[in-house]
């Protein structure tokens, strides 16, 4: 059935329109572990024509990809979604940030002026049979050329380029929360893997961080899909809430 199901999807005709335009920085700072940047897209995708019979989902996301002079490519994804259904493969997103504020950062301290390419691809997931991945690179972009911090109600940036007037830190939320589902399935896909499903570590007892571990991935599991995290998302679509960076810098350091 795995192979019939590979055969049928490898005749199946698709035609996925994706456009992407850099809008500028809301950001660029200089700080001890690196420049960090904030920057913001225009995203136009038609993915409808990827789904099939056999499509159970397809993982979306973003990277910036540059050169330094120790590291031929950087490679950094900035954002990410799954959709599960045909007729949500149609995205429109006219302020695309990254996702956490830690994304684009570069150790060097190289990002002013910095030439990058974006690549948006998705991954095909099967109901049953093989995997397979389509992508689309855009180039020509460039960091901006001065640093200057979040502007936040200000319509232009420090280098006068148009700014967004939202935060950078308050991301879409239905990637939020598909982003936090990804990595808590990864998380525990890795958990399960190295304990054989068992609450041992080999033939060990688990060790406290361990158990601390899987408690706090059990708690945002079931905080992600309740309604205690519902509060939380009806303030953030009002605009009554930013995530700010030390915000996310909880749910970082909680995911190490």
């Amino acid at each position: 059935m795995c192979i019939a199901a590979t055969f049928t999807d490898h005749f199946h005709v698709s035609n996925p329109k994706v456009s992407l335009e850099y809008l500028g920085a809301e950001g660029l700072k200089k700080q001890k572990a690196g420049d960090r940047a904030y920057p913001v897209f225009k995203l136009d995708a038609d993915l409808r024509s990827e789904f099939s019979w056999n499509t159970k989902q397809l993982f979306v996301f973003a990277q910036i990809e540059f050169s330094s002079p120790r590291s031929p490519l950087n490679q950094m994804i900035f954002w990410n979604t799954i959709i599960q259904r045909k007729e949500n493969a149609k995205l429109m997103i006219s302020k695309l940030r990254p996702i956490y504020p830690f994304t684009v950062t570069d150790q060097e301290s190289l990002l002013l002026g910095r030439e990058f390419n974006v690549t948006v691809a998705w991954h095909v997931m099967p109901k049953v049979g093989a995997l397979y991945k389509g992508s689309k690179t855009f180039s020509g972009f460039q960091m901006p050329e001065e640093y200057f911090e979040m502007q936040k109600d200000n319509n232009k940036n420090a280098d006068g380029t148009v700014a967004a007037t939202i935060p950078a830190q308050r991301a879409e939320i239905g990637s939020v929360i598909d982003g936090l589902k990804f990595r808590l399935h990864a998380l525990l896909s890795n958990y399960f893997n190295r304990t054989g499903g068992a609450p041992t570590n080999g033939n060990s007892p688990l060790t406290l961080a361990q158990a601390q571990q899987l408690m706090l991935i059990s708690t945002w599991a079931a905080c992600v899909d309740s309604r205690v995290f519902r509060p939380l998302i009806e303030a953030m679509e009002a605009g009554n809430v930013d995530l700010t960076d030390e915000v996310w810098k909880d749910v970082e350091d909680d995911f190490k």
